[in-house]
């Protein structure tokens, strides 16, 4: 019988807004060491808390001093999106570790992460849209598997991106593509590693192919990958039903429940994670939830104002 091992799980995050707490409690509830690279505001709510402060890198100064700024989002945002993958590789040859799964802090794991999920040899496995729409190249790293070989090698393909004047004729055509046709968007990490998946001779896989157990693409939309899944139209998410604390898709096509190993709480829908996380999904508790929201940012506008007007 093969080796089964526990993957350790990773979460890159700066605050200490409820939806980590909740992101992190499922994971180590189900069985995960979990590892969050964060900073004191985040220090108590993870026993396997790092600062990030000890994950800096010359390799991401490096990133750094070469990437040019191609997105509608802002600078400052599109680095610390990259920086997290610097700073996990940092992790991995500080701590001796030749793998873990990199969860964004809007991601459940319902389940312990092993090397049962992962097919021999794979050094990334991610999930993304195999037919894509002009220019997307997205791949979504809410929830990825890598190896410190297949990191460091998306790692080197990001600075090259930038040095390269070759490679940096893709990156330039899609921004410009966005700027055209007056859209959000551009070069991101996303797109990187789109790029990086689409000419990497290593081996990767498409998480969003798995059907049972699947891992989410998005809550928001009723596809992963080309199977459509039940939506609750009300809350603009997917139906979820809840069995012995495990979460089931319902797949539109033939009305079977499919088992839901991780589920991307994207946008807005960061506001149930805590339901989703505790099992209690119904449409009271939603309704709460986004009530308390409501409320909850309107209070901040209001201190807000009130600090302006001081």
């Amino acid at each position: 019988m093969p080796d089964k091992r526990q993957i350790p799980v990773i979460v890159v995050h700066k605050g200490n807004q409820k939806y980590l707490k909740n992101c992190i409690a499922c994971a180590a509830e189900h069985g995960n060491s979990v590892i969050l690279i964060g900073d004191e505001k985040n220090r108590d709510m993870c026993e396997g808390w790092i600062s990030c402060e000890d994950c800096e890198s010359e390799l991401f100064t490096e990133f750094t001093g070469h990437y040019v700024h191609m997105s509608s989002n802002s600078e400052f945002f599109e680095l610390i999106c990259f920086q997290r993958y610097f700073y996990v590789y940092q992790y991995l040859i500080t701590h001796d570790l030749t793998e873990c799964v990199m969860i964004d802090s809007d991601a459940l794991v319902f389940g312990e992460v092993t090397s049962e999920l992962i097919a021999d040899g794979t050094v990334m496995a991610s999930c993304w849209y195999e037919r894509q729409k002009e220019y997307q190249w997205s791949v979504c790293p809410h929830f990825t598997y890598w190896t410190s070989e297949g990191l460091l090698d998306f790692l080197r393909f990001c600075i090259a991106s930038y040095t390269d004047e070759e490679r940096m004729k893709p990156l330039r055509e899609k921004y410009q593509f966005h700027q055209d046709n007056h859209t959000a968007g551009g070069i991101c990490d996303m797109t990187l590693l789109y790029l990086w998946m689409k000419q990497t001779t290593l081996r990767v896989e498409n998480f969003s192919r798995r059907t049972d157990p699947v891992i989410d693409y998005n809550i928001n939309e009723p596809k992963i990958d080309t199977r459509a899944y039940v939506m609750r139209e009300r809350y603009g998410m997917k139906e979820i039903s809840f069995v012995n604390g495990i979460p089931y898709f319902t797949r539109e096509e033939d009305g079977k429940k499919v088992s839901v190993l991780v589920i991307h709480a994207w946008g807005g829908s960061k506001k149930y994670m805590g339901i989703l996380k505790d099992g209690k999904e119904s449409n009271l508790s939603y309704d709460w939830a986004r009530g308390t929201a409501w409320i909850a940012k309107r209070w901040q506008k209001l201190l807000s104002l009130g600090k302006r007007r001081k």
